[in-house]
């Protein structure tokens, strides 16, 4: 008997999950961002035919490759966002230092480089980027800064805008010195940039101390 009409079989999800990390894998390479239809499937071992029995077309091998990635992170950013992490200084200082780690020696920053390198010159990409690799980590830092802000540790503030404040410059600085190759020809300490933008955000968002009472 066969396969009534739009049922698929049992492998077919898992199949089309690890086709989409081989896929995930080739876009990460240094070329990958430019692979052709045709090079995603060389990549995978399988047909254009197969590769479009899966995912349709171009952007959907892309799709299914970045929900790919935004899965593996999806736990770690709730377990951020979750743990007790002590004071809003020693919370933030943790989360921006963890982030630069996460960047530099756990896949974080090729990945954001691939979703903007595709996103950018795609306008399809670039809304499914945003929502699938990008906001979760924004949607992090809110959901934190609204934790201290409610225990009185930071003024109120829109938390998008507070998150986009301290993820935009660490953003920035860490693709000028890991992905734009700026180590090489403007070095910058990471360590002091970090202390210096935690010292501002804090000089901005700290309650503001009680005045002295009259006399004292």
């Amino acid at each position: 008997m066969g396969r009534p009409a739009g049922r698929t079989n049992k492998g077919h999800e898992t199949e089309k999950q690890r086709l989409a990390g081989l896929i995930a894998a080739r876009l990460l390479q240094a070329d990958g961002t430019n692979a052709s239809f045709q090079e995603l499937a060389e990549a995978c071992a399988v047909s254009r035919a197969t590769l479009r029995h899966y995912f349709q077309d171009h952007h959907g091998a892309l799709q299914a490759a970045i929900d790919s990635l935004a899965q593996q992170g999806d736990e770690h950013i709730a377990s951020v966002v979750s743990a007790d992490l002590g004071t809003a200084r020693d919370a933030i200082s943790a989360l921006i230092r963890l982030f630069a780690l996460a960047w530099q020696r756990y896949g974080v920053g090729p990945i954001q480089r691939m979703g903007l390198a595709i996103g950018l010159h795609d306008a399809q990409i670039g809304p499914f980027y945003i929502q699938k690799l990008l906001e979760p980590t924004l949607q992090a830092f809110e959901q934190r800064l609204q934790i201290h802000i409610q225990r009185g540790e930071l003024r109120p503030m829109d938390t998008r805008t507070g998150a986009l404040l301290l993820l935009s410059p660490l953003i920035l600085a860490l693709l000028h010195q890991e992905q734009l190759g700026g180590r090489t020809c403007r070095p910058l300490d990471l360590d002091a940039f970090l202390s210096e933008h935690l010292d501002a955000f804090f000089r901005a968002w700290s309650p503001t101390p009680p005045l002295p009472e009259q006399g004292s």
